[in-house]
């Protein structure tokens, strides 16, 4: 009976040392697959392929964000303004390399809310002001500051640089006309059309 009892012992405390290495490879199979979700997850590379933008969650996020800020389609901005001869100020809220590769016809850059004031330091509270980035956001918010500083018409080109080229409007390299349009970031490039 001795002998039997031991025989026993030894298989439980195999199926015992079976059932530890089999938890240690689950939950080392587990911990990598955590960490590699991770890495798909919060990296800007696997965020672009994981979490596409769509126009309507940024523009639902640009109102959320930036409430105050005046937005003007762009149809209405090329009715009101481009084929008019009425006067405006059209600045561009992206960084300089971005205004190199392309921008809107007269635009100035103005790659945030310090250099628009400082752009704009002359210029009467009244003037119309468009202001316009890649997609709208960056360029919503300084609309807001532009507003809190006084500046009674600014509004904020809906879909940015990016929606204008994807309707085939004009965009140019210094005065020549272009079909390229900085990507900004892999994550949203997603909204630019290939041209």
């Amino acid at each position: 009976r001795a002998g039997h009892y031991n025989s026993v012992y030894a298989l439980n405390a195999w199926l015992i040392c079976k059932v530890f290495i089999m938890y240690l490879l689950i939950r080392r199979v587990l911990l990598i697959a955590c960490c590699a979700a991770s890495v798909c997850l919060f990296s800007p590379a696997g965020k672009a392929e994981f979490f596409k933008p769509t126009w309507k969650s940024t523009y639902q996020t640009i109102q959320k964000d930036f409430p105050k800020a005046r937005q003007i389609d762009q149809d209405q901005f090329v009715t009101l303004y481009v084929n008019t001869e009425k006067k405006y100020m059209l600045l561009d809220i992206r960084e300089a390399a971005e205004f190199r590769v392309s921008h809107l016809h007269n635009a100035i850059l103005a790659s945030d809310a310090n250099v628009a004031m400082a752009v704009l330091k002359h210029t009467p509270k009244d003037t119309p002001i468009i202001v316009y980035c890649s997609v709208g956001y960056r360029s919503s918010a300084v609309a807001e500051k532009l507003q809190t500083a006084g500046f009674k018409d600014v509004k904020n080109l809906k879909g940015g640089i990016f929606h204008w080229a994807n309707n085939n409007r004009p965009v140019y390299q210094g005065k020549q006309l272009t079909n390229k349009v900085h990507p900004y970031d892999r994550y949203w490039s997603a909204l630019l059309q290939r041209r």
